[in-house]
């Protein structure tokens, strides 16, 4: 199953003993100053973290439970932690929560799992197996350590390039990834090839309309819109399914006061979970011109 996995080899976080400014010279002529200094700050902690020694491994604990310092971990403020559970955390929590019914008894591949905290979600929800798959070696060493089970396999690999020698996955989860990826058109393909020919994917990603200020995010290669990513998965699949993300709670906030969504709160302002956010299906006309929605999120099944 495994057989054809390899190390990952990028054109500028590769191994070897090439000079870490040459690589940084030929990434900012491709991809410009941002892109080159957010890569190469990523770089240089993979690089210190090499010599660092890990905390204790925690075997085994839930989510709700696993509270060890991920000093192993630069924050980049684009990776998600389990540490810092607030509303951001709990609402891309939420987006593995609704994907639970696709995923009973089912083998399933988590792309762009980062340190494994939703591919962990599944494997103790009901998946037959579940492949967490990252680009990032140091999440994957992360996710190895720190959320285990008999039943979930974590993986370094491109996500433009997954790879397996046959047809054995149900269901391809990705959450807020794809907008990483130069080449989407290869990750599409590739999944293809993968999926079994009754297979899903459920797709997650910022919910954009055009028009509306985008952040220069120096992680992010793409800015499509709703109605281009649906144009793009039709491609590929015969059926998309569009589905609006949602929040409503009756809990209070610590002061006792009606709860407002945060996603820049602090954890210890958190009294929400993953159950508080609500999904519902929307037509593809009406998710095109503008659904007040949190993440875009589509269902696309019927390979072509």
């Amino acid at each position: 199953m495994q057989r054809k996995i390899e190390e990952r080899k990028t054109d500028f976080v590769s191994q070897g003993t090439e000079n870490l400014i040459s690589k940084a010279i030929r990434y900012f002529q491709t991809h410009g100053l941002r892109k080159t200094l957010a890569r190469t700050f990523l770089e240089i902690s993979r690089r210190i973290d090499e010599k660092v020694a890990y905390p204790a491994v925690i075997p085994d604990k839930p989510i709700e439970t696993l509270e060890s310092p991920h000093i192993d971990l630069p924050c980049t403020g684009e990776r998600v932690l389990p540490t810092q559970k607030n509303d951001c955390f709990y609402a891309h929590l939420s987006l593995y929560n609704f994907a639970k019914d696709f995923i009973q008894n089912k083998v399933v591949v988590d792309a762009g799992c980062g340190v494994g905290y939703g591919t962990y979600y599944f494997a103790v929800n009901g998946a037959k197996a579940v492949y967490g798959v990252d680009i990032s070696e140091e999440a994957i060493r992360f996710a190895k350590e720190h959320y285990r089970t008999p039943n979930l396999t974590y993986i370094q690999m491109d996500c433009e390039n997954i790879s397996y020698h046959q047809k054995f996955v149900d269901v391809i989860f990705s959450s807020n990834m794809i907008e990483h990826l130069e080449n989407y058109h290869a990750f599409l393909k590739a999944i293809k090839d993968v999926l079994m020919d009754d297979g899903i994917l459920i797709l997650a990603t910022p919910p954009l309309y055009g028009g509306e200020p985008v952040e220069d995010n120096p992680f992010h290669h793409t800015n499509l819109t709703v109605g281009e990513w649906i144009d793009i998965l039709s491609g590929y699949f015969t059926n998309i399914e569009t589905y609006g993300h949602f929040f409503m709670t009756g809990k209070k906030n610590k002061n006792g006061g009606p709860y407002v969504l945060d996603f820049a709160n602090a954890p210890e302002d958190c009294t929400i979970s993953e159950k508080d956010f609500y999904f519902e299906k929307v037509t593809a006309s009406s998710y095109r011109m503008r659904t007040e929605t949190l993440t875009a999120l589509f269902v696309a099944s019927g390979k072509k």
